[in-house]
């Protein structure tokens, strides 16, 4: 008879819920984990979906990961001709933004699927629908009490996740069922199971260095009495020893009978790796969540120069494989496949949230697009949540560029400019109020540094600078006597930066601007002046 067999045997013909046995595709040792048998690994640890989350890296790898799919919104898009805006007016626009069902937040419902599916691969949520057909409510389910099924070759899934308990067999239009790492391309494979014997691993040490120090940081002793004592002498002798040696009485002083001989056992975390275990199962579990290892302390620093750059790794490693599981699925069973609306409308999260900058950097980006013309006035008030102004909806068309089939007349003008114009004065007035606040939010963030040295000060100042620049000028890159000026300036700053105090934005804003000013219209002097010769 063979080891499946005999399990089975031992099982009994009277087990009346579905014996993963007896499936012939299931291997013995996943039949052994469905049952609840196989969750003991090598460390003598049990490890299940719910005691994993007792390693610290554990916990935090689902929190990462739940928290930061829940925080992203989740909304109904129209898709325009060229485009798509949110469509606010959608029945599923407040049920996905707002409120999935009467108990809970949006916030809530996807930070519960993504710790279903993060820990058992698997996250269900019925959908509750009026009588025609829209979805009205959106109820998880618990993955250990849910799962698909097929009869008479549908598609359905039972669950017991039920007040009274009773199954119930749902239709799968009927039940949002989010899949993650998978074998069979219709159940999620729990990574809990397949990790389980690194998690046990974490366990075991962490019990460890829990009952280490518990014992006041050091290792444990043999006692040898030089008589023999009965079994019962032994057994109240350590019971003391114990006692006064263990928990609250660690380092009191113990008295112990001369003719007992104490023997240190000679367990050295330092020899045993105790550290360097506890950081490589750090790494393999972040690793198996795929969350980098420095959002859960398993590594000291990131390879990755900006806080931009961290979150686009995120976004794109952790974040987007589960990003378009939800979408995909919400889509298909939410949105009709068929009819006038099919294709009208689609769900997809708001990730740009994830990806705000800082706000120097994210003014000198609006900038160049209203200098570009592809962004209005209203567009970035809009991006900033603001309200709109009366002609903000106007896009500007860059003086040195033109339509490539359009074809322009040349218009004779006199070289030099009439006396009387006042152009410059106008745009350098502009641009103090425009660059104001960018300046100032650089210069505070200049001054909390504790280093201002050179890079520093380039760091902090060179975007607002940059794209103060390409305001005045008509060109797309910055010419020799702009640069110069700028690299005259910031190592100026340098200098000044350590005696900087209070509000000094205006003044060096009065400053850098009348620099750039000069050294654009040099520019632009020698670029006529070559342009002349040449023709």
């Amino acid at each position: 008879m063979s080891i499946k067999s005999r399990i089975m045997s031992f099982l009994g013909s009277g087990e009346t819920r579905s014996n993963p046995l007896e499936n012939p595709s299931m291997s013995l040792s996943a039949g052994l984990l469905q049952l609840g048998l196989g969750n003991y690994t090598d460390s003598n640890e049990n490890v299940t979906e719910q005691t994993s989350l007792q390693v610290p890296t554990v916990l935090a790898c689902v929190r990462i990961l739940s928290e930061g799919v829940g925080s992203i919104p989740f909304r109904v898009y129209e898709e325009l001709q060229r485009g798509r805006c949110p469509a606010k007016d959608h029945y599923l626009y407040y049920l996905l933004t707002q409120e999935p069902n009467p108990e809970m937040t949006a916030v809530t419902f996807l930070s519960t699927l993504m710790t279903h599916a993060a820990l058992w691969q698997n996250a269900y949520a019925e959908v509750e629908r009026d009588n025609n057909g829209r979805a009205v409510a959106l109820w998880p389910r618990m993955p250990w009490r849910t799962k698909p099924d097929r009869v008479a070759g549908r598609l359905v899934f039972k669950t017991t996740d039920t007040p009274n308990g009773v199954e119930r067999v749902i239709d799968a239009q009927n039940m949002l069922h989010i899949v993650g790492f998978t074998l069979d391309a219709l159940t999620g494979s729990s990574l809990i199971a397949h990790a389980r014997q690194s998690i046990g691993l974490a366990m075991v040490a962490a019990r460890f260095g829990a009952r280490y120090y518990a014992n006041g940081a050091r290792p444990g002793f043999f006692l040898q009495p030089e008589a023999p004592l009965s079994p019962e002498d032994m057994t109240l002798l350590r019971q003391d020893v114990e006692m006064l040696s263990s928990g609250a009485n660690v380092h009191r002083v113990a008295a112990i009978p001369a003719n007992i001989k104490v023997t240190d056992i000679k367990i050295d975390p330092a020899q045993s790796e105790y550290i360097a275990t506890r950081k490589f199962e750090r790494e393999e579990i972040a690793a198996s969540f795929r969350v980098p290892g420095y959002m859960v302390g398993a590594s000291e620093k990131t390879l990755k120069a900006t806080i931009e750059a961290q979150n686009m790794e995120f976004l794109t490693y952790s974040l987007r494989p589960w990003i378009e599981r939800f979408e995909q699925e919400f889509q298909r069973k939410l949105l009709p496949p068929i009819g006038r609306a099919s294709g009208k409308y689609t769900l997809h999260f708001y990730v740009d949230a994830l990806l705000s900058v800082d706000k120097s950097t994210r003014f000198a980006c609006y900038t160049q697009a209203r200098t570009g013309g592809w962004m209005s006035a209203n567009d970035i008030r809009e991006a900033e949540g603001e309200q709109p102004i009366v002609g903000g909806d106007e896009y500007l068309v860059p003086l040195n560029t033109q339509n490539a089939s359009t074809d322009v007349e040349p218009v004779e003008t006199d070289d030099e400019p009439s006396s009387d114009e006042s152009v410059e004065p106008v745009r350098a007035s502009r641009a103090k109020d425009l660059y104001g606040p960018i300046f100032s939010d650089a210069f505070t963030r200049l001054q909390h540094r504790s280093k201002k040295d050179l890079a520093s000060v380039t760091q902090a100042l060179t975007p607002a600078i940059t794209s103060l620049g390409a305001y005045f000028r008509t060109t797309t890159t910055a010419g020799t006597a702009e640069i110069l000026a700028v690299e005259k300036y910031l190592k100026g700053l340098e200098g000044r930066a350590a005696k900087l105090t209070g509000d000094v934005a205006v003044s060096e804003l009065d400053r850098v601007l009348k620099s750039i000013v000069f050294a654009v219209a040099t520019d632009a002097a020698e670029a006529h002046a070559r342009k002349v010769i040449n023709e």
